[in-house]
């Protein structure tokens, strides 16, 4: 048997707007480094200026006992050492807060420049995918799925055999998640539907996308022996963006709870169970 797989391509990544990204991380981490020290000579300069006020005035019990002249001269240096540092400080700061400014401007601007290129991408992707035929899969009307090795195929459901329901429930319930797939798609084939399988890995919970007179529908295959909830449906409506389908579908062996029902009836997701299943596509 013959089947289409949906070609996933992704474009590298940009290396240079990747390094000139971490070259600017950088340039901050040390801008934000040199803050930290401007801050450190405004206060040292702070602190000599609060001896000059100390020494001057003989505030506290060492300058009390110093010479006259003595007092003087260690507070007019500190006085000087401490403007100096003040001033050299202060203007750092600002040299410094205005750099930054400048620097988280331009880092916000690459990441949501890099954001809107992701963005691009997955949408030039989708327009891809959206002038790509979807290809009939080719199932002839009796016989095992041919994919499966012989010694496996009496265990595989067989399309077109008066077996059954339960029979072909019980058969389906002992096969892998690939096997299922591809047994759905024979069953939507034989339909009259085209269908194209996604990829095995990365496919957004979609397994296949299948068309009939123009319309494409996104469909998840669940093979589940439980009732199948909200936290089961929701990524299909997720994945159905990603692909050009005009509609989105859960089918499964099983059934779906309330909670299940009431998301896909909310975000216009069709659901097929167990009972439809049977009755409207393996008849």
């Amino acid at each position: 048997m013959c089947y289409t797989v949906l070609n996933k391509k992704r474009r590298p990544s940009g290396t240079k707007n990747f390094m000139r990204g971490t070259s600017m991380k950088k340039t901050q981490a040390a801008l934000r480094f040199k803050a930290f020290l401007s801050i450190v000579l405004f206060l040292l300069g702070l602190a000599g200026i609060a001896c000059y006020f100390l020494i001057r005035y003989k505030l506290f019990g060492i300058a009390a006992g110093m010479e006259e002249d003595l007092a003087t001269t260690l507070s007019r240096v500190s006085l000087e050492i401490g403007a100096l540092c003040a001033v050299l400080g202060f203007v750092a700061i600002i040299v410094c807060a205005v750099k930054l400014s400048k620097v988280e401007k331009q880092i916000k601007a690459e990441e949501k420049a890099a954001a809107d290129a992701k963005n691009a991408e997955t949408a030039a992707e989708a327009d891809v995918r959206a002038v790509q035929p979807i290809e009939q899969l080719t199932a002839s009307d009796y016989g095992p799925i041919m994919y499966v090795p012989a010694m496996e195929a009496p265990q595989v459901v067989v399309i077109g055999d008066k077996q059954p329901i339960d029979e072909k429930f019980a058969q389906i319930a002992r096969m892998d998640k690939t096997q299922f797939v591809v047994y759905v798609a024979r069953l939507f084939s034989r339909k009259g539907y085209a269908v194209k399988l996604t990829p095995v890995a990365d496919n957004y919970c979609i397994d296949m996308l299948v068309e009939k007179q123009g319309t494409i529908t996104a469909v998840s295959v669940v093979q589940s022996t439980g009732l199948l909830g909200k936290n089961d449906v929701a990524c299909v409506c997720e994945g159905r963006r990603h692909y050009p389908a005009n509609n989105a579908m859960v089918l499964t062996n099983s059934y779906y709870d309330s909670s299940a029902v009431d998301y896909a009836r909310e975000h216009g997701l069709v659901l097929v169970d167990h009972n439809v299943l049977a009755s409207q596509y393996m008849a």
